[in-house]
């Protein structure tokens, strides 16, 4: 079921809102309102909220996948280039990574900003599910670019995941600056105005459509496009804890009720348990009989089997350490067998250490497969790591002494 919502819109100094049901039916629109009126109303909704794109970079950076910790430490070195501001001032929101061109769709923003907007969402005890630049809340089709006019503002959406934001008298000068740094390959702009007075763009190539839509049409096509177009959601990292308060008492309601459930079927299953390990201890003891008289065929009766088999296994271990060789070479091929995504291209045994070429597909197969070899208490040292095409090359240093 399509749960009720509610669509805020941040200007700079007021905030307009649309309020509708499970059927999609308007129950409320307010245009450049107090966010105190809606405190009462937000209980039960899905609340989604858009800021303005003008404080908002959008932009993208071409690294390949990582994990979230990884490109949490490696996105900010990456756009350096693009930004003015300190980095540690900064908060980067990360879209779904692009296979196509092999980039992470961004969006940067102050962290003062973000403390800004959400102080006022809070101070109207607001929580959000998620917070939009307004170039992400136009729709989205390929080759075409939507404008939407609002006063004296253009916001323009001009792909998946980028846009900008400007001056209403500027617009055609961006669009031809955009045109000409792209290459754009754009068939048809869609211009909705919402403002008082119509804005006019022109073009030879390009086939223009211009909608005049009423002010209060305004947060109804929001509402839709947001629906129906993917955006980068700003509650991410630190601000993503301020979503999930009221989830967090549902969640620890639930898990308080389930652990009183499992103390009673722990508590009724005590007696069944007993009788079912008395069985396996029974059995178990039978199977260490049989391995023990396997070895020991010569034995009357089992004696300290623990420890004559630990000595017995020392006595072989000793014997095949002999090998340097061929002991690293067992325990690196028994690890290898079980790593994902690695390859090995070659590998050389000189002065009691172990080199080997192999290819990863991702630095976190690579970080594993040294990792179980480390536990293995080798020494591993990675030297030459670095992308080669979409895969990690490296060359593994293995001793079981000081490299």
């Amino acid at each position: 079921m399509i749960p009720k919502r509610i669509l805020i819109y941040l200007h700079e100094e007021h905030a307009s809102w649309l309020i509708v049901d499970e059927a999609g039916q308007t129950q409320q629109m307010v245009l450049r309102g107090n966010l105190a009126d809606l405190t009462p109303l937000v209980q039960g909704h899905e609340i989604r909220v858009i800021v303005p794109s003008q404080s908002i970079l959008l932009t993208q950076a071409f690294l390949p996948k990582l994990n979230p910790q990884r490109l949490k430490q490696a996105l900010p070195f990456a756009l350096e280039e693009q930004l003015i501001d300190d980095l540690n001032d900064l908060h980067f929101a990360v879209g779904d990574y692009q296979t196509i061109d092999n980039s992470f769709p961004v969006a940067v923003v102050a962290k003062a900003q973000m403390d800004v907007w959400l102080a006022a969402l809070e101070k109207a005890a607001i929580v959000p599910h998620a917070l939009i630049p307004t170039a992400l809340a136009l729709p989205y089709a390929i080759d075409n670019e939507y404008i939407c006019i609002d006063d004296d503002i253009a916001m323009v959406r001009t792909g998946l995941y980028t846009g900008f934001t400007c001056d209403k008298n500027n617009l055609a000068t961006f669009l031809e600056l955009q045109f000409a740094e792209t290459e754009s390959n754009v068939s048809g702009i869609h211009l909705y105005n919402f403002s008082t007075t119509p804005v006019a763009i022109t073009s030879d190539t390009i086939t223009v459509n211009e909608i005049l839509l009423d002010e209060n049409q305004f947060l109804e096509h929001l509402m839709k496009w947001t629906e129906s177009s993917p955006f980068i959601n700003l509650l991410q990292g630190p601000y993503q804890l301020t979503q999930k308060t009221t989830r967090t008492k549902k969640i620890w309601a639930l898990a308080s009720g389930i652990a009183l459930i499992w103390v009673g079927l722990a508590f009724l299953n005590n007696i069944g348990s007993f009788f079912i390990l008395h069985h396996a201890t029974a059995n178990t003891e039978q199977q260490i009989e049989k391995i023990y008289k396997r070895h020991f065929p010569q034995a009357s009766a089992m004696v300290a089997p623990r420890q004559r088999m630990e000595e017995k296994l020392k006595t072989l271990t000793a014997t095949a350490n002999k090998n340097n060789f061929l002991a690293m070479l067992a325990i690196v091929g028994n690890h290898f067998s079980k790593a994902k995504g690695i390859q090995l291209l070659g590998l050389d045994y000189r002065g009691n250490r172990l080199t080997l070429n192999v290819t990863a597909t991702t630095f976190d197969n690579l970080d594993t497969f040294t990792q179980a070899l480390l536990q293995q208490n080798l020494v591993v040292k990675q030297q030459n790591a670095g992308m080669a095409g979409s895969t990690v090359k490296a060359n593994l240093l293995i001793t079981q002494g000081a490299l």
